[in-house]
């Protein structure tokens, strides 16, 4: 569909992200530019037959986004006026075919502008000496690039071969240049079939093939969960998947392939046997800064992608069980576990203190760190918690009629974003539900999702873009949230 300045509706999130945005009516938006990198200057020489030979060019860096917004004056402040100077804001320009436009959720495609600030403001026929018109303000409005243009969206299934349940799954390939394309998912061995080995999957076109790896990184009847990807070289990605059922006389185990599992090479993770990962149990930054999370608090390390690893922590700051690691820096990064339990660092893991339990006492499933002070963490009990204090204290976010029931199993959000996350939540069936977010987990929308038995993991390649993985309904699961 097309669509008119009358399908349009502005909203101004005055306080950051996951905080309530505000709809501002009766506004014009005027023309919002978002300027490239220009060309900069020419390198150029003298061509031998005369005149100028380019040899190349440099960039110059992409200016600020801009428009401006007029509103008329009213006897009370709207939520523009409200904004201090100089503050940043999030304004959500939305873009609707139906229904009400001070419905946040209500848009079909929105352009978000993120640190916003607003500058100049005026004002205009405050009063006139023989005309009658509106009296109206100007406020000058610009935003850090880039200006993202966020569409609403659908979850669809992709088609893959293998009967076991899927845990993980993830993206390597940046996508400024273009969509992701190359990934990479583990599986269960089946369940009942003691020869059978967990399969690891890849695809090079963004999930329109899967296919399996040839050689398998693990025994017979043990699972394949954690998993991280990364480049080590130009032309080469290490992929580590990790075991993720136990083995009464082995410690905690990895493999690792650089030809998309031709062959592999397995490593022990520690020295306690019986020790094995969970889904999101295992977090690369880079080569040099992977961590694994595993039984009885163990925490450990990698410098060198995967080939050797050290104990950070041995079950002295917590015996739980721990399920997720996640790291936004290589210095900032929080665990979660079993009984309510979240460890935090911020010298990369040399140290780990005890965070305030969120308190409703269930375990930490999964969880996502924005900075050192935002953090998300999803509980076996179906419930959603936030901290925007490093962890000293929790406020629970309800996120519909599903929130605390069930399971919160996955939670992600966009790269370089607060603002665009997907959450999925479990019924008790089990079912899996997909939960979006624009406004940084104030709003969460539920999405209508493919018929299936659970859903376990959800990876982010863009504001556009995510990756599921779920339980049997069939064969293995592998959906797509993307852009309709």
């Amino acid at each position: 569909m097309l669509f008119k300045s009358s399908d349009g509706a502005l909203f101004v999130q005055t306080d950051g992200p996951n905080t309530r945005p505000y709809f501002v009516g009766c506004v014009d938006v005027d023309t919002l530019t978002e300027p490239g990198g220009a060309i900069d200057t020419l390198i150029r020489c003298f061509d031998p037959d005369g005149g100028w030979k380019t040899l190349d060019y440099t960039l110059s860096a992409p200016d600020p986004v801009t428009t401006s917004i007029t509103a008329l004056v009213e006897e009370s402040m709207n939520y523009l006026e409200r904004v201090r100077s100089g503050r940043p804001s999030t304004l959500f320009i939305h873009q609707r075919d139906q229904g009400r436009p001070d419905t946040f959720g209500n848009y079909k495609r929105t352009w978000v502008l993120n640190n916003a600030i607003i500058g100049e403001k005026g004002a205009s026929n405050l009063a006139m000496r023989e005309e009658e018109t509106q009296a109206e303000m100007t406020f000058g409005i610009s935003a850090l690039p880039p200006l993202y243009r966020i569409f609403e969206k659908l979850v669809t299934r992709q088609t893959v071969s293998v009967t076991e349940a899927i845990n993980n799954v993830q993206f390597v390939n940046s996508t400024v240049y273009g969509p992701a394309m190359f990934g990479y998912a583990t599986t269960d061995a089946i369940s009942g079939s003691p020869a059978d080995k967990g399969d690891v999957l890849y695809t090079t076109d963004g999930g329109a093939t899967w296919s399996v790896m040839v050689a398998k990184p693990f025994a017979g009847a043990e699972n394949i969960v954690g998993l991280a990807a990364f480049p080590i070289g130009r032309n080469t990605t290490r992929v580590i998947v990790g075991r993720g059922s136990t083995d009464a006389g082995n410690p905690a185990e990895i493999a690792y392939t650089e030809d998309r599992g031709a062959t592999w090479t397995t490593v022990n993770v520690g020295s306690v046997n019986a020790q094995y990962f969970r889904t999101h149990g295992i977090f690369a930054l880079d080569p040099y800064n992977i961590w694994a999370v595993t039984d009885g608090g163990y925490i450990y390390k990698s410098t060198d992608a995967g080939a050797t690893w050290a104990t950070q922590q041995a079950g002295v700051v917590t015996t739980s069980v721990l399920h997720a690691v996640h790291f936004v820096t290589d210095r900032i990064g929080f665990a979660g576990g079993a009984a309510d339990k979240v460890l935090k660092t911020i010298d990369g893991g040399a140290s780990w203190e005890l965070c305030t339990a969120t308190g409703n006492g269930g375990d930490i499933l999964a969880l996502h760190v924005v900075d050192a002070d935002h953090v998300w963490v999803c509980t076996d009990d179906g419930e959603l918690f936030y901290t925007a204090d490093g962890g000293t204290t929790w406020t629970e976010r309800n996120y519909g009629a599903l929130s605390g029931t069930g399971q919160c199993r996955a939670i992600t959000f966009a790269p370089g974003s607060a603002l665009f996350g997907v959450m999925l939540h479990q019924t008790s069936g089990p079912v899996g539900k997909v939960f979006v977010t624009i406004d940084g987990g104030y709003t969460w929308e539920g999405l209508t999702t493919f018929t299936n038995a659970g859903l376990n993991e959800v990876y982010a390649c863009d504001p556009n873009t995510f990756y599921i993985a779920g339980e049997v309904s069939t064969t293995g699961v592998i959906g797509k949230i993307q852009t309709r």
